[in-house]
This record gives C-alpha cells, structure tokens and sequence, in this order.
C-alpha cells in the first residue's frame, strides 16, 4: 500500500479544522508568536501530524537514526521502511532554518540513499508556517535571520514581519531547484523521491514546491478557524 502524501494533508486539514471547530486553535496561532509560548503551536500541528496518520502506517516522533539529524515525524510502513520524512517549523524557527537546516538536512540525507544500498523513502516534506499577511510577536533570532548564507540578501525584521511569505517565498523555490539539482547529480538516475515545500497559513495548507517546481496542479485544502 502506497502512501499518498497528498491525502495525509488533507487529513491534517480536517484536524487542524476540527481543533478550530473546539476552539482549541483560532488563526491568531499563526500570526502571533505569543501562541507558540512553551511551544505550544509546534506541539498542537504536530499533535495533527501524528493523528492523520492512519493505519496500516505508524507515526515515529523524533526518531533518532543515522543521518546526522532527528526529524519531527518519520512515517513508517508495517515492515518499518521509512516512506515520508517530515520537518515542522512553526512561527519561532519558520526562517532561515528553513534552509541552512531543513532543506541542508535532507539534500544530505538523499544523496546518503546514492550507493542503492538502503531503500530511499519516497516523501521528504519541509512543513513551514509562512502567512501571506503581517504578523506580531515573532522572534528575531540573530544567529540565524541575519545570516546572508541564506536568502533573503537583504535582511529586514519590519518586512519579515509585513508578509513572511513573500519574504522567503522566492528564495525558497530558488534552493530547492538548485537542492534538487544536486540530488540528481548525485544518483545514476533520478531518484524515485519527492523534496516537497508545503506551507501552513491562517487559511490555507498548500503544497508550495515539489522537486524543485511548483506543482503543476494546485494541491490545497483550506482552513477555517476562527478568527
């Protein structure tokens, strides 16, 4: 049985629809830091992450394996073959630890998968929480969002703060072409795997890039929480 990373978003959709049907998540969450306090938005999306896993796959939170780095959720099949790798960043880090953590992970992680000795897992899913609008309360961390090793060149806490999105939106589809880039060079053939950019908003879970390209067809499912 195939996992179909498209159906397990909209799954994650329904979750995150029927928290806000509870009052349990509003789209406050995903422009005001202050909701992330102790972690709490992190830990809430990936509570929804876990439950739109359905059976016969198995959930494993922050696995420790041997690829230099411990992902927020593997996703495992019943003969324990890893078949989607998922990060979440939420409103603290979804910034330049997008790339210079993220997205270098897992190009690392890939090309690991080069020789055919191990079976490569299909879904490698960069999950950020990016909104289109402006947003309060959100940190600035110097270490990582003043470091020109990654875009945006011109670094800019007001315009981060106006549109995180458009802020990163560019630089994003630009390193994960030239990511992608990279992985195939490093395979005798394509590999039968997919990068995957998906973005978290107040109204929307949206697939943002797929190898390196936007996907040919929208793949969204919208959200309505309260406001």
């Amino acid at each position: 049985m195939a996992f179909l990373l498209e159906e397990w978003l909209e799954r994650v959709a329904q979750e995150l629809n029927d928290l806000g049907q509870r009052k349990a998540i509003s789209q406050a969450w995903f422009t005001d830091g202050c909701w992330n306090r102790y972690s709490w938005l992190h830990a809430r999306v990936g509570g929804s992450l876990v439950r739109s896993v359905e059976r016969p796959f198995i959930p494993m939170v922050e696995v420790i394996w041997h690829r230099g780095f411990k992902p927020d959720l593997c996703i495992v099949d019943e003969r324990d073959v890893t078949v989607a790798v998922i990060e979440y960043e939420s409103t603290n880090s979804s910034d330049e630890r997008l790339f210079g953590k993220d997205l270098a992970h897992f190009e690392n992680a890939i090309a690991h998968y080069a020789s055919g000795k191990e079976l490569l897992p299909e879904w490698w899913v960069i999950l950020s929480t990016l909104p289109p609008c402006p947003v309060q309360n959100w940190p600035w961390w110097p270490d990582w969002n003043e470091n020109t090793d990654y875009p945006p060149a011109v670094k800019d806490w007001p315009t981060r703060n106006r549109d995180p999105l458009a802020y990163y939106e560019t630089g994003l589809h630009r390193e994960l072409t030239a990511a992608w880039e990279r992985v195939v060079a490093a395979f005798p053939s394509p590999p039968a795997c997919k990068l995957v950019w998906v973005n978290l908003t107040p109204t929307m879970l949206k697939m943002m890039n797929s190898n390196g390209r936007p996907p040919a067809e929208p793949i969204e499912f919208s959200l309505k929480l309260p406001s």
